[in-house]
């Protein structure tokens, strides 16, 4: 059986919907720790068919997250095979039939990026990376993630 792990898929942080559909404000931060993986980061995504990126309401967000997702039993592209469509080894795609990444947030020791979560986004690993990723934590990939939420909030 092979797994997919969901963070190699473009999606948001979102954790609430308000009544009219609005989704919740919510901020995403990542500060790297080590100087090892600067050729890691955070990829920003766009939908391909609208050019989405920020996806403020409920319908916006399940269209973009359900186009390949596995789980979702009415996604869009259901003839392709998701597993063929996000390569292993993962993390070093930046596009795919759905979305493509407009940019990529690079590690820097000691840099903090922050990023609206309602963005698509996607952690990001050059392949030269991903073959040193450890679960090691005296060699792996050091950063802290932080996520800040607010209230819902629609376009206004």
């Amino acid at each position: 059986m092979r797994l997919l792990d969901k963070n190699r898929l473009p999606h948001t942080d979102v954790l609430e919907v308000n009544a009219d559909g609005a989704v919740q404000a919510c901020y995403a931060s990542v500060l790297a720790l080590a100087r090892d993986f600067n050729r890691t980061g955070t990829g920003v995504w766009v939908k391909r068919s609208s050019g989405l990126s920020l996806l403020l309401n409920e319908d916006e967000n399940h269209l973009a997250q359900g186009s390949m997702d596995p789980f979702n039993p009415n996604r869009r592209f259901s003839n392709l095979d998701l597993l063929a469509e996000v390569p292993n080894p993962p993390y070093s795609h930046t596009q795919h039939a759905w979305a493509e990444a407009i940019t990529v947030a690079e590690l820097r020791y000691n840099r903090f990026s922050l990023y609206d979560a309602r963005r698509l986004h996607q952690a990001y690993c050059d392949d030269r990376d991903t073959r040193r990723l450890t679960t090691d934590p005296a060699k792996g990939r050091l950063s802290t993630n932080s996520f800040f939420y607010g209230p819902a909030a629609g376009y206004g």
